[in-house]
């Protein structure tokens, strides 16, 4: 039990989201029947629902090797052809729905090439077709049938020119394949042979890309000089130019040469690819570009968009378009690239829109294209941070699944950090070391340091040190001051891995020099060290107690470090070399990853490697180059060297994670620079302006439009009462038309009834003769087969007689023979024996003369002996020809049999011919009855027309009830119709009396607007004065406080007031005023009586300032007065306009009314 419990209690991982793409395999992306799709990521062939964005996966078999994937027409089985280690080519046929292997086919041993160039599923999803790579391709189709048939024969010879590569089976006939390639296009049929071809075409001067079926005898192909070509049934009708084509018509004769110059095709540079054919007509790529034709008729298609990929990180050859899938509505099209990455669009635009061209849109999110070089975990966000290969460091959000940033670079990145707060990063690059600021949606550097090539970066726990090592030395960075705090000296080779305690205090450093190092922070003392020579310490993990030092290194070994010695040691399976390890924060979860892609679960504390678990999960396909394990250790994060990147969810790890520290708690702020926001705030307000500009505008066009909309109505409304005319008028016409045509059927019923008559009295005559001369026959027939029953039975009677007759006599004879012979046989044994006795007799009285009598009996008892041999043989004689006699009397009663039999033939023949006749008497009994069913159906016919000429009549009488009832309710509504006319003028004159006094009271608004702008203006004036007068006066007074200092020195006063009194007379304004006023020219005689009572002056014209000022304020009150007026005569017409609303609407003009 304690052994099951922890077993079950065993850690273990599940998939949560991949991201990435392999472009090493061939159809790469497909669509399912439930809008899934489907692409291969890692190891594992991925089935990604992208409304929910959940994932499921299929792992590929171990040490195979995918090559292609197609799908089935009917989106249910994906076959996928994989190699194995031996170099042998498979093709696995799995169900979409259980995931599950339903077919494993190979080529057969009569291929000479048993590697697989490309397959293709047949059109009823039964059977797949398969062709092996060059040189001598050969084509077989195999079928899942219940005999598993198979179909094979040659694709291509090794002699001629042409290379099979492509493959496209037809949409209605299995055995029909079409196969293409390198200067080479051919349609096959199968035969009794194998496979011959179809038509004439061979395409020797064509490289093709891509080609599909368009119909069951159209072929369209792609041609790497970018042309497209249709084929019918086997004979070459169009070629064009795929970049430039805008409808397809194959319905007359194409043009079958473009006539293109050899400078023209080479600077055609992009290939046609991924022809692809669906319900609604067919598509295909051109570089980064998809071409949609749109199907009119059979034969006849039109472009109807142009969807392209966005040029955005990467150089523009990484763009191009590798594979094309359409879904089950085709209404979505998503594609793949040659970069690693999916992009999904509309497939056909609707008419609606008017754009020929649109643009394709990220599926998911924005991938790595190379591999991940370095990955670094924060513990106060949910995100992790990853660079790349590809130049570019991306921030995921693991718990939303989603990329928040995004950073291109132009040089090479070396190794990342993350800072604990999520809101800095250190990044190596190969010439310096930056500190960078995490923004909203950029990096934005801080601090560089002269440290070039780093080879690791570490925060500390509590994210005020920096550890960096470069060289053979480590650095230590304060965050808040950027001062190098230590310098830690002690490597003789490249440092691989850091590792900080949890309290910050020691740092753990392990390289290649086969050295790990235990510091002392604070001072930089070595605490603790290990080292031999030969070890790589990839990666180090201390224990949260700083007690021991996990690591990995490139033989495959897991060690422990304890107080300067190796504690335990664990070996990996294979001792592959291990890449990256992580261990969770309770120290209860160690994970480690390998260069051949195994990611292994190591239980610790370690064991001995007898007893010691590991655990591995298959899933990468390449190298395993950086492992984290989140904050809260519930999430294993693991990027590969092909750029994948997989979030894992931990299980049973109930018990085995730490603690989490309340005060870090979680941060979701995102730094934002000030004039970032400032910005965005404006754009925010600028758009505010924009919403309000087109809602006016949009109830302008309300407006606008029930205006419209009251005018359709009333030209409706007249069209509804011309088409009530019309439809009158239609129905008079239709029931005399309806008359006419009644009176005609009638006539044709009858004069169809007459010539019915006629056909059946003639049909009559006709049939009885046909009886009398069929029973004349039949009766004639009967005779001769009464005459030859007879003549055979007495026939047989004779021949039977006969033959007993001389069997009778030949056995009487042959009995007679043999009694007699029997007779002569019993004589002579009776002789015998009496002889017998007498020589017994004899041999008793004569013993002397025994020999002589003896030897004489013997002649003569020989002698008789030879005689009756003889006769014996005669007998015998007899016997042999009287068998002779028996066989040759057996072989004519055969011959008599034989006679019989065919006697019996030729009445089988006689009764055939009779059964014959029967039948062609059945046959026109049949007939009979055919032509009585067709009479009681013209029968029924004509009932049936009458029944519906009765219908028709009545439904006549319903309808001139109808056209009555409708008449009796248009009178009313004619009367609505008028009242509301009535209604409607008199609305109408109101209407006008209210535009008359809303035409007035414009009127009015627009006199006191000019009123308005009067005493704006000839306010404007007065301020304009004022500060004239002001400026002058300032002037005056300064001049005269001048003036006033020589007063003890009389001629300059003199002086000074004469210029004074000369530059102030010369003034327009004063000029005007004394033309004005003679008494102001009286005074400027009297200069010094001016000069005496300047101050008084000056005093008068402080006191016209004050006055000046209080006029000012009157016209700044008249100016709120006629403001007020205004907001006044504002609602007023509001006032106005809204029962203008209320008026149209209850006219019925408005949106509302209608």
């Amino acid at each position: 039990k304690m052994e099951k419990n922890s077993r079950s209690k065993q850690i273990s991982i599940i998939p949560k989201n991949a991201y990435g793409l392999r472009t090493d395999i061939q159809g790469n992306v497909h669509f399912t029947l439930k809008q899934e799709i489907i692409y291969p990521v890692a190891g594992v062939l991925a089935i990604h629902d992208f409304t929910t964005n959940k994932q499921k996966f299929l792992r590929f078999p171990q040490n195979c090797h995918p090559e292609r994937i197609v799908l089935s027409p009917n989106r249910k089985f994906i076959a996928v052809v994989e190699r194995n280690n031996d170099n042998k080519s498979m093709v696995n046929v799995y169900e979409i729905d259980t995931l599950r292997k339903r077919k494993t086919l190979q080529l057969p041993a009569d291929c000479p090439n048993t590697q697989i160039g490309n397959i293709c599923f047949t059109h009823d999803s039964r059977g797949v077709a398969v062709l092996s790579v060059e040189p001598d391709a050969f084509l077989s189709i195999f079928s899942f049938d219940k005999n598993d048939s198979l179909i094979i024969g040659r694709a291509s010879n090794s002699s001629q020119q042409g290379q099979a590569v492509y493959l496209s089976c037809n949409p209605n006939d299995a055995t029909i394949v079409a196969v293409g390639g390198y200067y080479m296009l051919k349609i096959m049929n199968r035969t009794d042979k194998g496979f011959g071809q179809i038509g004439t075409i061979k395409g020797d001067d064509l490289l093709i890309t891509s080609m599909t079926w368009l119909s069951s005898d159209v072929l369209a192909a792609g041609t790497a000089e970018t042309e497209i070509i249709f084929v019918e049934s086997g004979e070459l009708k169009i070629r064009q130019r795929a970049d430039l084509i805008e409808t397809v018509d194959l319905s007359g004769e194409g043009d079958t040469d473009l006539g293109a110059t050899a400078a023209e095709v080479a600077e055609r540079k992009h290939e046609v690819l991924c022809l692809t054919q669906f319900e609604k007509g067919f598509l295909y790529a051109i570089h980064n570009v998809v071409h949609v034709f749109e199907r009119e008729s059979n034969y006849n298609f039109r472009k109807k968009s142009i969807i392209r990929v966005p040029i955005t990180l990467y150089d523009e050859p990484q763009y191009k378009i590798v594979n094309v899938a359409v879904n089950h509505e085709q209404d979505t099209i998503v594609v793949a690239t040659l970069h690693s990455q999916l992009y999904i669009g509309m497939l056909i635009v609707p008419e609606t829109l008017k754009i020929s061209e649109l643009v394709f849109q990220n599926l998911g999110e924005p991938l790595h294209i190379s591999g991940i070089i370095g990955m670094a975990v924060c513990s106060w966000k949910p995100i992790v941070m990853t660079a790349s290969r590809d130049l570019t460091i991306r921030v995921w959000n693991y718990e939303t699944m989603k990329v928040e940033l995004v950073k291109k670079y132009q040089i090479e990145i070396g190794v990342i950090a993350l800072h604990p707060s999520g809101f800095f990063a250190a990044v190596g690059f190969i010439d310096l070391l930056r500190l960078l600021q995490i923004q909203l949606d950029d990096l934005k550097e801080t601090k560089s340091f002269n440290l070039a090539s780093c080879t690791q970066l570490e925060f500390s726990n509590q994210g005020h040190l920096l550890a960096a090592a470069h060289g053979k030395m480590i650095t230590l960075i304060c965050i808040f001051t950027f001062e190098v705090v230590q310098s830690l000296k002690g490597h003789n080779g490249s440092i691989l891995s850091l590792a900080w305690s949890t309290d910050d205090a020691v740092l753990v450093s392990g390289g290649n020099d086969g050295a790990i190092y235990k510091w002392n922070v604070v001072t930089g003392e070595r605490l603790e060290e290990v080292v031999q020579k030969g070890i790589h310490y990839r990666s180090i993990a201390l224990t949260s107690d700083a007690h021991s030092v996990y690591s990995i290194t490139n033989t495959g070994l897991i060690r422990e470090v304890a107080k300067s010695d190796i504690a335990r040691e664990f070996k990996i399976p294979e001792l592959t070399p291990l890449t990256d390890m992580a261990l969770a924060r309770s120290d209860a979860i160690l994970f480690v990853g390998s260069v051949k892609g195994h990611l292994y679960n190591v239980q610790v504390p370690l064991v001995d490697t007898s007893s010691g678990n590991c655990t591995n999960f298959r899933f990468f396909n390449t190298k395993v180059t950086k492992i984290c394990i989140t904050y809260d250790d519930c999430t294993l994060i693991t990027a590969a060297d092909d750029g994948t990147l997989i979030i894992w969810r931990i299980l049973n790890n109930e018990g085995k994670t730490a603690r989490q520290a309340p005060e870090l708690g979680r941060c979701a702020d995102v730094l934002i620079a000030r004039q970032e926001l400032i910005e965005k705030n404006e754009s925010i307000n600028t758009l505010e302006m924009r919403i309000q500009q087109q809602s006016m505008e949009f109830a302008y066009k309300m407006k606008q439009g029930d205006a419209f909309h009251s005018e359709q109505m009333r030209d409706i409304h007249k069209d509804y009462c011309a088409a009530i005319e019309n439809l009158k008028k239609k129905n008079i016409e239709m029931e005399q038309a309806h008359t006419e045509e009644f009176n005609l059927i009638t006539a044709s019923i009858a004069q169809g009834k007459e010539d019915h008559q006629k056909e059946m009295m003639d049909f009559e005559a006709q049939f009885h003769e046909k009886i009398i001369m069929e029973y004349d026959k039949l009766t004639s027939m009967k005779n001769k087969m009464d005459a030859m029953r007879e003549e055979y039975e007495v026939k047989l009677r004779r021949s039977a007689g006969c033959l007993q007759d001389t069997i009778e006599s030949m056995e009487a004879d042959q009995k007679r023979l043999l009694s007699e012979k029997q007779d002569i046989i019993d004589n002579l044994l009776k002789d015998m024996d009496r002889k017998r006795a007498e020589f017994d007799e004899y041999c008793r009285q004569v013993d002397v003369d025994n020999d002589r009598h003896k030897v004489e009996l013997q002649l003569q008892y020989e002698k008789r002996l030879q005689e009756e041999e003889e006769n014996s043989i005669k007998w015998r004689g007899e016997a042999g020809v009287l068998k002779k006699k028996f066989s040759t009397l057996s072989r004519e009663s055969e011959a008599y049999r034989k006679e019989i039999e065919t006697m019996q033939a030729q009445h089988g023949k006689f009764q055939q011919s009779i059964r014959q006749h029967q039948r062609e008497i059945e046959a026109l009994r049949k007939e009979l009855a055919e032509r009585d069913s067709t009479i009681r159906d013209k029968d029924r016919r004509v009932f049936e027309l009458g029944k519906k000429n009765s219908e028709l009549e009545k439904y006549k009488q319903v309808l001139s009830m109808k056209i009555t009832e409708l008449k009796a309710q248009i009178e009313p509504k004619e009367r609505e119709i008028k009242e509301k006319k009535e209604f409607i003028l008199e609305m109408e004159k109101k209407l006008e009396e209210l535009q008359q006094n809303n035409k007035q009271l414009e009127l009015q608004l627009q006199e006191l607007r000019d009123k308005y702008v009067g005493i704006d203006l000839e306010l404007r004036r007065e301020r304009n004065r004022f500060r004239a007068s002001k400026a002058q006066y300032q002037r005056l007074c300064g001049e005269i406080y001048n003036v006033s200092g020589l007063i003890q020195r009389p001629e300059l006063l003199k002086r000074s007031v004469k210029e004074l009194c000369h530059r102030y007379s010369n003034d327009k304004e004063l000029q005007k005023s004394l033309a004005l006023d003679e008494d102001v020219q009286n005074e400027f005689l009297r200069q010094r009586e001016y000069l005496e009572r300047m101050t008084k002056s000056a005093k008068q014209k402080a006191s016209g300032q004050r006055k000046d000022g209080g006029e000012s304020l009157k016209l700044k009150k008249e100016n709120m007065e006629l403001l007020a007026e205004l907001n006044a005569l504002r609602e007023l017409l509001n006032e106005k306009q809204r029962d203008c609303t209320r008026m149209e609407a209850l006219l019925g003009l408005s949106s509302k009314a209608i």
